[in-house]
């Protein structure tokens, strides 16, 4: 199993960074898809409605109007995004989460040279506790004796 898994992930899964362009690109795309969609959702379900779903819809509920369809799948819609926020969100936070360390994060950069200015401080403190418990065993007090 672990060569498989070792196989897997050196070549079949293997990641390239080929630097922000790609994914700034694709985040921006993204991100203006949303002001399009409510006119996308609305033209694609007025034309459903009209060439397909009516005639079969009326053979069961013939009460059933445009705006009744469109409510179902505004519903529909409510529910995807329940799901998502409740359980694809968190899961999809962590993945990113993990590629982002994983992959040149500059926060995680300035993680590593916080962490060793903290060994060397740890380091200077440990050294400065040695020569005072050192110091204060010379003189045969304890290091917080005032008698």
């Amino acid at each position: 199993m672990s060569k498989t898994r070792t196989y897997l992930n050196e070549h079949l899964l293997k990641q390239y960074s080929i630097g922000p362009w790609l994914g700034a690109f694709k985040d921006l795309v993204s991100r203006t898809m949303f002001y399009m969609m409510p006119v996308n959702l609305f033209m694609l379900a007025a034309t459903t409605y009209h060439v397909t779903a009516r005639d079969f819809i009326w053979q069961y509920a013939p009460w059933v109007n445009f705006w009744m369809f469109f409510g179902v799948l505004l519903f529909a819609i409510l529910c995807a995004m329940v799901i998502e926020y409740k359980v694809i969100f968190p899961s999809s936070v962590i993945f990113s989460n993990a590629q982002g360390y994983k992959h040149g994060n500059l926060l995680r950069r300035d993680l590593d040279i916080i962490m060793g200015e903290i060994h060397k401080i740890e380091a200077k403190l440990d050294a400065i506790n040695t020569r005072n418990n050192e110091y204060s065993g010379e003189n045969g007090k304890a290091a917080g004796d005032n008698d």
